[in-house]
């Protein structure tokens, strides 16, 4: 790699054309990148669940559901105007694509007991307007079950029009276009009403939305961020330039690969422009040092980015090698998401390698050596900042038993804390308190049910099973059970139609709300059934079904915990003929959470071996190895453990936190290290290479000459300098004799 760099700095416009081709090669599809705010990039590749998801929609339909809220200033939806409002946007939804289910006020069936007749007639025919007739509709509504909280709410003031979507064709805009669409026909029809819709499609595209003002705003602030840390550092607006140059080259490379690859922009790719910055401007900071460094040294231009090249090219190589194995081992995991995270981090890392060792030596040869190296007298900014970092630098070795005992306080803090850390996904926690989104979401579960959906499908595995009383009343006692839970707004099964039936058959007397004893019977009430209604709780040969759950649980973890309770009410009460599985985008979504877990943890170990085997091989030395993985884990651990005592769960945005942390610490780690090793061959001995290595910003530039005053010493000292340091190098041994009279004095040299 030293002589690929070298050759960079040879042929400057070659490089500079070939980078160029390069990135107009990516960029041909680049404004075709999109943002995907689907969930289904959450779902585990090759997860038998999501087949059986699947499957599942093939047989009972979609689960994805929006709902329209429909409110009147009377607080009753029972008046002409507000019938009138549901109906029209009932019809106009059914025309919308992608439509496969629409419930209302009109369009369900009354369950209604007539003498000997069962009167399942549509509950509105045509939208009455008078008095008498609106009383009887809202007494029909409210007197079914099925339809409060599903559609009505228990007092008759609010109303939903449920709408379940499929996106058939694939198309990536179908959400954007379907919720405008909903919001349309709701401004043009609402009148007086107070009207808004709420759902996975809605939801989605506000979360689509958000990202992109992220976007807009945390790229400029980490941009800015870092354009004032680097002209603190480096005091050169030209040497501040270039890592935005490289950095902006790598995000635009990074992209168009995106585009190519038929990738989206999600919540985890989002971060990645954010991360190209972070981790890549690292090495370019790194080299313009080292540049700096040649100049002060008394090198020429040229000959000053040949000394960088030939300085950097190790470390800067072994660094992005660690940290992109590290990243590169997402790409095996089995989340959609995380999966191309792994894969787009790794090309972008990589990518901004290439683009640093072409940029920064060849546009430093077009530029100007900065002022400060033409100056003789010396910034007092530079002076302070120096004498700062001086200080900071000497807090380890004057103090080591303090910071150990600190660093070790604080790690036993943190692994506290890694214990209370909760693996927890809730995207509606992603959206502020004041957004619409969890305003609607609160509102529609106070008003009527959660909006989050699920399935419980019961297979018996065997046709008309399903119509045995005994499985009937293992399904409605499920139901009861969940009622108890006071967690689960709604759910509705084939069990609650004929508990309804059963009732009106019996001249509505409460007691009778339940199944009765009979198959025959069951199988009578079934037959007077629409077809309409029960489709989506029973398969058409009753060996299959569905119970709908409606929720209002966003967050993973306590969704997790309700289902294992349901769980285990099932295996205590259900008869092990019958097959409970539960289902659903909301459950792959939640199962994705394990996955997560995971693959955070096969990462972050996958980059510590990375660590280990580099630093090892490097220093012959497997206690090296271990010794470069101590500063890495740290962070990791104090990051964990801050999440954890903070209550900052782990999910699909802050499980990235970790590899991040980790792919700057190993850079600082791998170029101290290199520099360490480097220097040690020089003088073989470890306690004079820690003084340099670790010296900071000051130590290097004594030891770059950046003073000219030689010391005078007489010949017993210099016998002391050399039986202390017997292979020390006569340039090296200038350099020292050059800090112990600029900035050790002669005086303080016995300590050194």
């Amino acid at each position: 790699m030293t002589k690929f760099m070298q050759w960079i700095v040879r042929n400057p416009a070659i490089s500079v054309i070939f980078l160029a081709v390069m990135l107009v090669v990516l960029s041909i599809k680049i404004t075709t990148l999109e943002i995907d705010s689907s969930a289904e990039g959450l779902m585990a590749e090759g997860d038998p669940e999501r087949e059986y998801y699947e499957k599942i929609k093939e047989k009972f339909g979609s689960d994805t559901l929006t709902v329209i809220v429909i409110q009147n200033s009377s607080d009753d939806v029972f008046t002409k105007e507000t019938l009138a409002l549901i109906d029209t946007l009932t019809e106009k939804v059914k025309e919308i694509e992608g439509v496969t289910k629409v419930q209302s006020l009109t369009t369900v069936n009354k369950i209604k007991g007539e003498g000997d007749f069962l009167n399942t007639d549509k509950l509105i025919e045509q939208v009455p307007s008078g008095p008498d007739e609106l009383r009887q509709v809202r007494e029909d509504a409210l007197r079914n079950d099925v339809f409060i909280n599903n559609i009505i709410s228990k007092e008759g003031k609010i109303a939903g029009i449920n709408i379940f979507t499929e996106n058939r064709l694939n198309d990536k805009k179908f959400n954007d276009k379907f919720s405008k669409e909903i919001d349309r026909l709701i401004a043009e029809n609402k009148g007086n009403h107070k009207v808004y819709q709420i759902g996975n499609p809605v939801a989605k595209v506000a979360f689509s939305s958000s990202i992109q003002k992220d976007q807009r705003t945390l790229i400029p602030w980490s941009v800015a961020f870092l354009i004032l840390l680097l002209l603190l550092s480096l005091r050169s607006y030209s040497a501040a330039f270039l890592p935005l140059l490289t950095g902006g080259l790598s995000i635009f490379a990074t992209l168009g690969f995106m585009t190519l690859m038929g990738y989206q922009m999600n919540v985890i790719t989002a971060i990645v422009p954010a991360l190209l910055i972070g981790i890549g401007c690292t090495e370019d900071i790194h080299m313009i040092t080292e540049y700096f460094e040649g100049l002060r040294s008394g090198k020429d231009k040229k000959e000053a980015i040949m000394y960088m090249a030939t300085k950097c090219a190790l470390p800067i190589t072994l660094t992005t090698a660690t940290t992109v194995f590290g990243f590169s081992s997402l790409a095996f995991n089995k989340i959609t998401i995380l999966k191309q995270f792994g894969i787009v981090t790794t090309f972008g890392l990589s990518i901004n390698f290439l683009i640093t060792i072409i940029v920064i030596p060849s546009f430093l040869q077009f530029m100007n050596v900065p002022g400060i190296f033409q100056k003789k007298k010396r910034n007092p900014l530079k002076r302070h900042i120096d004498s700062f970092i001086d200080w900071f630098i000497k807090l380890p070795t004057q103090h080591k038993t303090l910071i150990t005992v600190g660093t070790l306080f604080c790690i036993g803090l943190a692994l506290a804390g890694c214990f209370r850390l909760k693996v927890n996904t809730d995207f509606i926690s992603y959206f502020k308190e004041g957004s619409y989104i969890r305003q609607r979401v609160a509102s529609i579960h106070k008003d009527l049910s959660g909006a989050l959906n699920f399935n419980i499908i019961v297979e018996a595995g065997e046709e008309d099973k399903i119509k045995d009383p005994h499985v009937l009343k293992q399904i409605a006692g499920l139901q009861q059970y969940m009622d108890g839970l006071k967690v689960m707004d709604k759910s509705i099964s084939i069990a609650d139609y004929i508990k309804v039936i059963n009732r009106e058959m019996h001249g509505g007397e409460k007691e009778m709300q339940k199944i009765p004893d009979s198959k025959n019977l069951v199988a009578q009430y079934l037959l007077l059934m629409s077809d309409d209604d029960i489709k989506s709780y029973v398969d058409s040969n009753y060996s299959t079904a569905n119970i709908a759950v409606r929720h209002n649980i966003t967050s993973s973890a306590e969704l997790t915990a309700v289902l294992d309770k349901i769980k285990g009410y099932v295996n205590k009460n259900f008869s092990k003929d019958l097959t409970v599985r539960f289902t659903g985008e909301g459950i792959l979504i939640n199962n994705a959470a394990d996955y997560m877990a995971s693959g955070q943890a096969t990462s972050l170990g996958s980059s510590l071996l990375t660590i280990f085997a580099v630093m090892a091989i490097l220093f012959m030395s497997f206690k090296a190895g271990i010794i470069s993985m101590i500063p890495n884990i740290i962070p990791i651990i104090l990051n964990f453990g801050i999440m954890g005592w903070f209550g900052v769960p782990l999910n699909t945005g802050t499980c990235m936190i970790a590899a991040i942390a980790l792919g700057i610490a190993v850079d600082d780690t791998t170029h101290f290290m290199a520099r360490y090793y480097k220097e040690l061959k020089n003088t073989n001995d470890q306690q004079l290479e820690m003084a340099l290595v670790g010296g900071g910003t000051r130590s290097a530039n004594v030891i770059a000459l950046e003073d000219t005053e030689l010391l005078r010493i007489d010949d017993k000292s210099l016998d002391r300098v050399r039986r202390r340091f017997p292979r020390i190098s006569a340039k090296l041994f200038l350099n020292i004799s050059r800090v112990l009279s600029n900035r050790l004095k002669t005086q303080n040299y016995a300590n050194f």
